[in-house]
């Protein structure tokens, strides 16, 4: 008798403690596995680790989406129990881009980190009142001017607010400017044609020189048009211009072309610009401020992972960086006969020209610009292409000074 119970209490113990195949295949396929905390993944299976399918919790959630090493991650829905809803993208089991709806008819759109709301995004409530602007740890955070300090003659801010900690010698370094632009227009070949990638390289290139002239001078740039902008010489001007900067500096790359999940496609398309190096270009630099912009279809998917590598949220992240993309993970950038540019284009360097100086105080921040850009890019393509941020203390990113 002890003898069958100790063997009865031995299959309970294993059944509790490891997961059942239910059905299928469980391994290397399509299968239903149910875990000891009652939960229930369907779908398909990779080396005994979930790929793809339904995820069942044992309170009535559900996620519905991609998996790597047996954690969320890519575009995804999660449906709670009590009516709320995430579509949008996971990264390393947490939120990382997209949409919460919750039941009382309220949403946000935007980016999260921590499964909060962070960076950038707008709620809009049932109302129909709309706040935007920047998120910190899952509450709206009002940008506090006396934070900005930029000098008549510099794009200096002083990331540290404390008046005492300001000296002297810290408001009249002036920053130098270091840029890669690229735009393609005419890509190897005649099936993959743009009209205005270059045009819109061109004029921002333009503006960077009117609008920071010495420092511009003072620092060094590439421009890159058409069969110039192979890989191989995108990669040597962001090596070369970006291997100069120092700890006071600015360095911007700015893409207009081609774009496919992942990645940037240069002029001679067979390999393309992997988010993941570029974004390890920025991160081997010392410079103070980092900007990169991109005019391209799924440019927003540099903060989601993809099939060829895996993009990082947290790296982008950084006080330092603004990280402004024409469109959302899944959406395409549009070019428009009328405005002679790519409407993100057009409304970014307007932007930048005064029209994104939004408290008045002569100054563009990336806050300001992403801002601006986002509802005339919106309104324009009547929500066809929403541009995406990533980055913190937006505001305290200065790019231009309105003269």
């Amino acid at each position: 008798m002890k003898k069958l119970f100790l063997i009865y209490f031995f299959v309970s113990l294993t059944s509790s403690v490891f997961a059942q195949c239910i059905k299928g295949d469980c391994v290397s396929g399509t299968g239903e596995k149910i875990y000891p905390d009652g939960s229930k993944f369907e779908g398909v299976f990779q080396e005994g680790q979930k790929l793809k399918g339904i995820y069942k919790y044992p309170n009535g959630d559900q996620y519905e989406g991609s998996f790597k090493q047996g954690k969320r991650d890519g575009l995804a829905t999660y449906s709670y129990s009590n009516g709320e809803r995430y579509e949008g993208f996971y990264v390393d089991d947490a939120k990382s881009y997209g949409k919460f709806a919750f039941k009382n008819g309220d949403s946000y759109t935007g980016t999260f980190a921590n499964n909060l709301f962070n960076g950038y995004g707008s709620f809009k409530k049932n109302s129909g009142e709309l706040i935007e602007g920047y998120w910190e740890n899952g509450k709206y955070s009002l940008a506090v001017e006396e934070e900005l300090e930029i000098t008549d003659s510099t794009l200096v801010a002083n990331p540290d607010s404390t008046a005492n900690a300001r000296s002297s010698s810290q408001k009249s370094l002036r920053p130098r400017v270091f840029a890669v632009v690229v735009g393609i227009s005419d890509y190897q070949g005649t099936g993959l044609d743009l009209s205005y990638s270059d045009r819109d390289a061109q004029l921002f290139y333009n503006h960077l020189r009117s609008a920071m002239p010495s420092e511009m001078a003072a620092g060094k740039s590439a421009l890159l048009l058409n069969e110039r902008a192979t890989l191989s010489n995108i990669n040597a001007a962001l090596s070369d211009v970006f291997s100069n900067s120092s700890p006071n500096d600015f360095i911007i790359f700015y893409f207009s072309g081609h774009g496919s999940v992942g990645e940037f496609v240069p002029y001679n398309h067979s390999v393309g610009l992997r988010h993941e190096d570029l974004k390890n270009y920025f991160k081997n630099t010392e410079a103070k401020f980092r900007l990169v912009v991109a005019d391209a279809c799924f440019s927003g998917s540099i903060g989601t992972p993809n099939q060829t590598s895996v993009s990082d949220t947290q790296d982008l992240f950084d006080s330092r960086l603004a990280v402004i993309m024409s469109s959302k993970p899944d959406q395409t950038s549009l070019e428009m006969g009328s405005l002679e540019q790519g409407v993100f284009s057009y409304h970014l360097i307007r932007g930048m020209q005064g029209l994104a100086d939004l408290n008045q105080d002569k100054y563009v921040t990336a806050g300001e610009l992403f801002m601006y850009t986002k509802n005339k890019v919106a309104n324009h393509t009547s929500n066809e292409q929403i541009p995406v941020i990533y980055g913190v203390n937006l505001n305290k990113i200065p790019l231009t000074k309105v003269k």
